[in-house]
């Protein structure tokens, strides 16, 4: 992310807008290991939400 920071202009909006699909997405799977881990099932659609 740092590297495309650089960039000029376009760079730091790039750079932001993709470190926030990468947190968003390491979160979820975090969330969802842990979720299994305790034994709740991540797929049903009310532990969806909570998830």
């Amino acid at each position: 992310m740092g590297l495309l920071a650089t960039v000029p202009v376009a760079g730091p909006f790039a750079a932001i807008t993709a470190d926030i699909v990468i947190i968003q997405g390491l979160s979820t799977a975090i969330a969802t290991r842990i979720a299994y881990s305790y034994g709740y099932d991540a797929k049903d659609p009310l532990e969806q939400v909570f998830i």
